[in-house]
């Protein structure tokens, strides 16, 4: 059962690559939380990482000269394999712009010439060098002193406070002060968790607060006797499960289903079952749903931790345990059993994410068994203003680059008071280019959506012998209304 505690869930990922990503944030008494690792170039420990945010580790990717796109679990296994395959790049390989990358990444200057630079950042390594040497034998002193302190440590604190420290280490709770002594002992004997013994660390108390934070909310999303989905460490999946009691802070004990075992879970692995969720009542506390994570405008799942009372609500994220406040019309929506197309009816209002376009329209997930069809026909397409420049910032070209006449996929990142655009190259990343408008074309349709936005749409009409339906931006899902200026 120690294995479920979702205190213990950092252990659990750190040994999966590319696993199912759940909240990474150690929580409770005398865990690290999330902390900035050591100042490194491309040594890389992953209990390090996994303590980072991802911006965080994007800033390190950059540094490092890796990829920064991708999940946590994704810039995790970059740098973790940058770090065993090679210890170290050469400055000078590096360009000017990279090397500022590293020297934001380790608190130094940007100022200067790549020169500078280098040699900033090689006199810091060197400095990093000496430091772990002298913190290796320093912390070879301490460890025999704390093991001698340890015991009379643990022996003059309450049950309570070794029971909280049980549980930051994923142990069982049960038991008298004696027992919980011995346990924390072996486990520190056993597995080096002196650190479980310590003072709690500012990273734990922030994560502390955190955990607090959620209680205006999560501390009474669920009932004594409420079936619920928990989520077990061991294989990383949900699990039904039964509320056996609140213990306040928005944590609880929980039974699961299938052999009546007990756990205590907290935010972000217990949710409201699935099944049991209906999407057409309003949000509550404790539901699963995908929401739109605005800063990259990618889609994410998580449950929600608050109703903050003013139209938003408050998110903890799947995949990294950070907080997020969202309104629902800005794209919020519950995950929740698919639903057949014939309990719609033509003309009904409902809300969908734009999944894919195809040059004869878009499909949309509306939460049935099967997407809608947004035809081109019923696309409300914007009429540009005549003075409107040929492009906009985003969108997607073709542009003629002139060393080789070849044409290249960019995008558009500035208009320019002299009639040219400033792009941003797809091969190069964040290389841009002056171009002037005669050697540029628009790669595609300029659609009024893009994919993963969410809109509020119209159904136009229902096969459901076919299983299809048709969607319509136009109110009431009727045709468009044909253009008759022409004869005027």
């Amino acid at each position: 059962a120690a294995a479920r505690h979702w205190w213990a869930r950092v252990s659990a990922f750190a040994g999966v690559q590319g696993a199912c990503c759940r909240p990474l944030i150690a929580e409770g008494p005398g865990c690290g939380g999330r902390v900035r690792g050591p100042r490194v170039l491309v040594r890389f420990a992953r209990d390090e990482l996994v303590a980072l945010t991802v911006a965080q580790l994007k800033v390190k990717c950059k540094a490092a000269g890796l990829p920064v796109t991708g999940k946590k679990a994704d810039l995790i296994a970059s740098l973790a394999q940058a770090g065993e395959e090679d210890d170290g790049v050469e400055l000078s390989s590096l360009s000017v712009a990279a090397l500022k990358a590293r020297c934001t990444a380790m608190s130094l200057p940007t100022s200067g010439k790549k020169a500078d630079l280098i040699a900033r950042l090689e006199a810091a390594e060197g400095e990093e060098d000496e430091d772990e040497g002298e913190e290796v034998e320093e912390d070879e002193d301490e460890e025999d002193e704390e093991d001698e302190d340890q015991k009379e440590d643990l022996e003059t604190l309450s049950v309570a406070e070794l029971k909280a420290r049980c549980k930051a280490a994923g142990l069982l709770m049960t038991g008298r002060k004696g027992d919980l002594v011995a346990r924390l002992q072996d486990d520190s004997s056993a597995s080096g968790r002196e650190a479980a013994a310590a003072p709690a660390s500012t990273q734990a108390k922030r994560a502390a607060a955190k955990t607090a934070g959620a209680k205006r909310g999560a501390d009474s999303a669920f009932e004594a006797g409420e079936l619920v989905e928990a989520f077990f460490d061991d294989d990383s999946s949900w699990y039904e499960a039964k509320v056996l009691k609140n213990l306040g802070d928005a944590q609880y004990s929980i039974a699961w289903i299938e052999d009546n075992e007990e756990a205590e879970v907290g935010p972000g692995y217990i949710r409201k079952k699935i099944a049991d969720v209906d999407p057409a009542t309003p949000f509550q506390v404790g539901e699963a749903v995908r929401a739109l994570y605005a800063e990259e405008e990618t889609w994410y799942e998580g449950i929600i931790q608050r109703d903050n009372g003013d139209g938003t609500f408050t998110v903890m994220w799947d995949e990294d345990g950070e907080e997020y406040t969202i309104r629902p019309e800005d794209g919020m929506r519950k995950i929740a059993p698919r639903f057949e197309i014939t309990t719609l009816h033509k003309g009904q209002k409902i809300t969908g994410e734009v999944k894919s376009i195809q040059q004869y329209g878009a499909f949309i997930d509306i939460g049935a068994v099967t997407e809608g069809l947004l035809h081109r026909s019923h696309i409300k397409f914007v009429q540009r203003p005549p003075d409107a420049p040929l492009y906009d910032p985003g969108d997607r070209v073709e542009a003629l680059f002139d060393e080789d006449e070849e044409w290249y996929p960019a995008t558009v990142d500035k208009v320019n008071k002299d009639g040219t655009f400033t792009v941003i190259w797809d091969e190069d990343g964040d290389e841009p280019a002056k171009v002037r408008p005669k050697s540029m074309r628009l790669d595609g349709e300029r659609w009024p959506f893009k994919a993963g936005q969410q809109m509020d749409l119209w159904v136009a009409k229902l096969m459901p012998d076919e299983n299809k339906l048709s969607l319509s931006m136009y109110e009431g899902g009727d045709a468009p209304p044909e253009d008759m200026s022409a004869f005027m």
